[in-house]
């Protein structure tokens, strides 16, 4: 399984939301295109987590996937031919999720869950060809690229928007990325490249088979707690019950509010019960073990 250098206490000191981190070498890759097969195989049932992307934009789905009946079931499957075509003419699959469908895939997971103490999910990333993946952008969660089979070439750029929260999409800032990257190199199989949410980047395929997976961290942010302290403790408090009307004197109610939301915004018992209750709802799902009802 992976092996990171630093341990966690290093890595949220010097690199969380803060700096790159390069992990050469970090584990020996078990995971061959006969599991990527087996994991499009099973996506097949969830088509809409499938995509093809050609260095510009997606691929409309109806040039890759079909109409499909099955036992009487209308469904939609790949069309593997169209796919395989988009593959040849450097296009790049995007297998959204595969952490739900790939036990391997999982495991790697779930060591980066425990390592930063959050949940994650994976996106795999296939290519033949040499077009970018998606071109210059950032994503809006942390990203580890766990590079599984051949190698791929990775550019990194500064930020210029820290910490985007979801709706903050480079899409409406692509003018902003810095003309020169701070990073420029290729990720072989075996090595992981820790990347910020918010620094723009780009992986671009060597016109040669590539697979990796992008692990996004998906922890709670600050703006959660304070929701979480708005419809879960505030409605607990009288005037913040109070209707707005028309002739309603609103500023007084509005005051007390205030005062009693920040009282329990800088709570550190409620701070520690919000921590508690993410915690216990994004624990690690344990792999299934069917034989072991038969001991």
């Amino acid at each position: 399984m992976l092996q990171f250098s630093i341990n966690q206490q290093i890595f949220f000191s010097e690199y969380y939301e803060k700096n790159l981190y390069l992990q050469r070498n970090a584990f020996v890759s078990d995971i061959s295109w006969k599991e990527v097969n087996r994991a499009l195989h099973v996506m097949q049932m969830a088509p809409s987590y499938i995509q093809i992307h050609d260095g510009k934009s997606l691929i409309p789905e109806d040039e890759y996937k079909e109409n499909h009946v099955h036992a009487g079931i209308h469904t939609t499957r790949l069309n593997q031919e169209s796919l395989y075509a988009r593959l040849r003419e450097g296009a790049t699959l995007i297998v959204d999720k595969m952490d739900s469908v790939s036990l391997p895939v999982k495991r790697y997971c779930d060591f980066i869950s425990q390592f930063t103490g959050q949940p994650v999910v994976a996106n795999g990333y296939a290519a033949f060809g040499e077009k970018e993946s998606f071109g210059n952008h950032w994503d809006t969660h942390d990203v580890f690229a766990v590079q599984l089979i051949g190698r791929k070439r990775w550019r990194i750029y500064s930020p210029t928007f820290l910490l985007p929260m979801p709706d903050q999409k480079s899409r409406d800032h692509k003018q902003d990325c810095p003309a020169e990257p701070i990073f420029d190199d290729y990720l072989n199989a075996g090595d992981v490249l820790y990347i910020p949410r918010g620094w723009w980047h780009t992986a671009i395929p060597s016109n040669e088979e590539t697979f990796h997976i992008a692990v996004g961290v998906h922890p709670a942010r600050t703006v959660h707690y304070a929701t979480w302290i708005c419809q879960q403790l505030l409605p607990n408090f009288l005037p913040s019950r109070y209707s707005l009307t028309p002739f309603s004197e609103d500023q007084s109610a509005l005051e007390k509010i205030a005062d009693h939301f920040r009282e329990l915004l800088l709570d550190p018992e409620k701070l520690t019960e919000f921590k508690k209750a993410i915690t216990e709802y994004n624990r690690i799902k344990p792999e299934f073990a069917l034989q072991s009802l038969a001991d």
